[in-house]
């Protein structure tokens, strides 16, 4: 079963903060999850759509956030400060963020609404493969599971002693790579891959 899980970890993909609106098209998005899940077109579909809905909506907000920043800063110059205006834009700001968190936990509700309840039992299987991300990575840091990098850094022996709790925590917890041993392309790709065009309806592959 961990074996299993650990496997999934690969369908698991972030999506980028957004800076501008994406443009609507994208072909073949998040592929290896459309496997995973047995994604139908018209589910796709529905799950792209709003995923370009919320960056528009973040992207208005991102571009207000920016504006009352820089007011901030005007009124933080100022040479007598005015808790009022600095307040309310301070509270403009915290409102924002929760319109954002609220949109995308609404996002995520909508989509995990489109799946049949076979998908959602697969869903649920990744997400108990997502609670192992940070036990795997101690697992490659110390060489218990194999690492995407060509090469790790080792612990300096001068680190190790009887006593394991002298190891550092920045050296343990995470593989990193070896300095002139590059790591191999897409050990996470993007789930929506760049220059390329997802037609307005199904059927588009």
């Amino acid at each position: 079963m961990t074996r299993t899980l650990v496997s999934l970890l690969a369908c698991l993909v972030v999506a980028p903060a957004v800076a501008q609106p994406p443009p609507l098209n994208v072909a073949q998005p998040f592929r290896m999850l459309r496997e995973y899940l047995e994604l139908s077109d018209t589910q796709v579909a529905a799950i792209v759509q709003g995923i370009a809905d919320y960056a528009r909506f973040a992207f208005e907000k991102q571009q207000r956030m920016a504006q009352v920043q820089a007011e901030i800063a005007d009124w933080t110059a100022k040479e007598t400060l005015d808790p009022m205006a600095l307040g309310l834009r301070y509270v403009e700001i915290e409102a924002i963020c929760r319109q954002l968190r609220d949109r995308s936990a609404d996002l995520e509700k909508a989509n995990v609404a489109l799946l049949t309840e076979p998908q959602k039992t697969k869903l649920a299987m990744l997400d108990e493969a997502r609670k192992l991300a940070p036990v795997i990575a101690e697992a490659q840091a110390v060489r218990l599971l194999g690492s995407p990098f060509a090469a790790v850094q080792a612990i300096p022996a001068s680190r190790i002693s009887g006593d394991f709790s002298t190891i550092s925590g920045a050296i343990l917890g995470f593989p990193f790579p070896v300095g002139g041993c590059p790591a191999p392309v897409n050990i996470i790709r993007d789930p929506f891959p760049r220059g390329r065009v997802f037609g307005a309806g199904p059927g588009n592959q």
